[in-house]
């Protein structure tokens, strides 16, 4: 099963550690470009990696709770984890916390489902 999940595990592993990088590390940009930016970064990296959470779930071979219930866990872990990282980063240099940032990650986790969600519906009325 973990090696399912691996590519899911090094995903979050690099929202972590971009996530939790002080911010006088981040490249510098005007703060209208940012905002702009700022929120699609978000959206995008949650959605990968919930779908690839429900990808490595959906690929293991048994029909555990995992496997059954993978688009509905990969949507409560990845906005927990993002969740999570806001909270954190109210106490790392020059980062804050942010609701839009918050909810952008729980957007990016919707779509990430979503986008799986349809692609799974296409394959399977494609087999029929």
């Amino acid at each position: 099963m973990l090696r399912s999940l691996l590519p899911s595990i090094l995903w979050a592993l690099m929202i972590l550690a971009l996530t939790l990088m002080p911010g006088k590390y981040l490249p510098e940009t005007s703060l209208a470009d940012f905002f702009k930016i700022d929120k699609l970064v978000h959206i995008s990296i949650f959605l990968g990696l919930v779908y690839l959470l429900i990808k490595g779930l959906k690929r293991k071979p048994s029909s555990g709770w995992a496997t059954r219930y993978a688009i509905i866990f990969s949507l409560l872990l990845g906005t927990l984890y993002g969740a999570l990282i806001e909270v954190i980063q109210q106490f790392i240099p020059d980062r804050s916390f942010e609701y839009l940032d918050m909810l952008a990650n729980t957007l990016g986790c919707i779509a990430g489902a979503f986008i799986f969600s349809l692609q799974n519906k296409n394959r399977k009325s494609s087999l029929s």
